[in-house]
This record gives structure tokens, sequence and C-alpha cells, in this order.
């Protein structure tokens, strides 16, 4: 019952609030951003971020839809969008099994907008179960209006092998994120970010043997992670993200066997040691984009003592100006989908 209540809340905040602010003239394109996500995980609400300044660089009203509102929101997007607007699904590690509820948010906005340019903006892929991917094959089959970029080479291969769909390649939106750092030479200290979730990979030996090689080589040390307790609004996305971005900015090494973790040490250009995850994720992205990158390396503590892996990026000089241009040209495919006014 109380489902039912809040699900006609939110219809009725859709039907009379929101067209005061959203207008959408007909001969405008629109881009809609939806299944942006409330939850802690800060790679997720980065991704979010990212996607929007993407949109919003390209001259367009740009609407965006959380999760939670997906429901409420289908009816009243469907009388208002022209077929010109363009549907834009949260990118990210859940186009498989292992995420199914964000499996079907996009279900269901492609069942009901089959007019209209739909991205599924960068995805890894992860499919375990044999009759769910046969499922979701042959549903994308029937929707050829939508064009799925992978984020990695690896599922880049698998989508083109297993999908009928319009496949592109592109790096994870994070990447084309700009962020300043002031610190320079004032780093000091290291951070870890290591996950505590179902694709946690590092067993509690290891991660004694690294908290160890840690202790050794620093006297400061802070251990955190990519992911925060309780939901993300909208409205404080950004400042919950500069907050943890600028911390890694103050520090001179992360460890961490995030994949977001790894990319936020990208984006703030700071030395980052990197361990693999058990699904490939971390593998996959650092190969596909970021192994000329010589402020991310990856890390064996097994077969590697921390001081070796600490010397040998650390005497290295970044290389920013090479990798913005790698990162550019990744997104050429993206970026040329979101500006073209065809099929």
């Amino acid at each position: 019952m109380r489902y039912k209540v809040k699900y006609f809340v939110q219809k009725a905040f859709w039907r009379i609030l929101v067209p005061k602010d959203l207008k959408i003239e007909a001969d405008k394109k629109v881009f809609v951003f939806i299944g942006t996500p409330l939850h802690g995980n800060l790679g997720d609400q980065a991704i979010s971020e990212a996607t929007n300044r993407m949109l919003q660089s390209k001259n367009r009203l740009t609407f965006e839809v959380s999760c939670k509102d997906i429901p409420a929101s289908i009816p009243y997007l469907k009388r208002n969008l022209n077929n010109d607007s363009i549907l834009v699904l949260q990118g990210g590690g859940s186009f498989g099994d292992l995420y199914q509820r964000e499996a079907e948010y996009r279900r269901v906005i492609i069942k009901n907008f089959p007019n209209n340019r739909i991205i599924v903006f960068p995805q890894s892929t992860f499919f375990e179960n044999d009759d769910f991917l046969r499922k979701e094959v042959l549903f994308y089959k029937k929707y050829k209006n939508v064009v799925i970029a992978a984020r990695d080479e690896k599922s880049y291969a698998f989508l083109k092998e297993k999908f009928e769909n319009k496949i592109i390649l592109s790096p994870d939106i994070v990447m084309s994120l700009e962020i300043s750092n002031d610190n320079g030479a004032n780093r000091k200290g290291v951070i870890t970010l290591f996950r505590q979730d179902k694709e946690k990979s590092v067993s509690n030996e290891l991660r004694v043997l690294i908290d160890e090689q840690v202790r050794q080589c620093y006297k400061d040390v802070e251990e955190s992670d990519t992911v925060i307790e309780g939901e993300v609004s909208k409205k404080d996305r950004l400042i919950i993200l500069q907050d943890l971005w600028n911390r890694l900015a103050q520090r001179e090494l992360i460890i961490t066997d995030r994949l977001h973790g790894m990319v936020f040490g990208y984006i703030t250009k700071t030395p980052t040691l990197v361990l693999k995850n058990n699904n490939g994720k971390i593998g996959a992205a650092y190969e596909s984009w970021l192994s000329s990158c010589n402020w991310v390396e990856y890390w064996n503590p097994a077969t590697e003592s921390l001081i070796s892996a600490r010397r040998k990026i650390m005497s290295k000089r970044i290389n920013s100006e090479s990798m913005h241009m790698t990162m550019a040209s990744g997104y050429g495919n993206l970026v040329s989908l979101l500006e073209s006014e065809g099929d």
C-alpha cells in the first residue's frame, strides 16, 4: 500500500510540477539522461556528473531522471518528448546479470521509447547466466534504435559478437573530466581505496600484506573507499565528489582495487597503483585506455614490494598532454552520435 501511495505521489509530481521547469519546444532536440543513482557509490555519481557535462557541452537542454523516478516519469516523457529527442542511459559496470535491477530499468525505457535514439553510455559487460544473456540479446534485437557504448575493448568484442545493435567503443565517461589540481609538490602520504562488495577480490591475507607494506613506507595513511553511506542527491553530488577528488589530489599515492579509484587517480593526476578485481573490469579498462598513462600502473603486492613499485611510479614525469589527446580521440564516436541528426 505504501509503495502505491509513493508511486502516485511521484506521478503527480511529474504531471504537475515538472512542466514548469521543463519546456520542450517541438523543433528542438532534447537530451534526457535517465537512470542516475541516488546511492553512495561515488564512481556511479561521477558517471552522472561527467555525462551531464558532456551533454550540456552540446548546447542542448538536458533533463535528468533518477532511477527511482523512472516509473512515474514515463507517462510525462511520452506525452512531451518528440522523436528527435535522444535518451541517454547511465553508463557503468551494470550491463550483464550481476546488477539485474539496472538491466530492468534499461528494458523499461527502451520498450516505452521505440522511436527515439537511445544511447547506453559506456558500460562493461559481465554475464555468467547464459539464459539471461540469451533473453537480453533477443530483447535488444527488437530495438535497433538502441546504440550500446562499450567502455573497454573486451566488452566491445563481446557485444559485437552477441548483439545485433550498433556497438561503439568509448572510454569510461569519467575519464572525460578535467580536474584542476594546485597541490603539485605539496602532496604527501597515501590513500587506499578498497572495495568490500560482491566484486571484492583482495583477500584478507593479501590485505594484511598490503597494510604492512604501506605502514613501512608511509606514516601518513588514510584508509577510504569510493562508496559512502546514505543517499547522494543531485544537489549534493558535485560537492561530495569534489571533496573526494581534493583529498586524492593531496596524496602522493593512491592504492586501489576499484575501477573508479583508478579513474579518479587518472583525472586528479595522482600516482596510482592498481590491483585487479575479480571480474576483469579494471584490467580491461586499463589495457584499453590507460596502459600508456605513466602515473597509473598495475601492482601485484605478492610479487613486488611497495617500495619498488612506489620508486618506479614516482620516477616518471606525468605525460598528461598525450593522454588528453588519446582520450579525446577515444570519445569521437560517442560525441558524433550526440551531434548527429540521422539514424
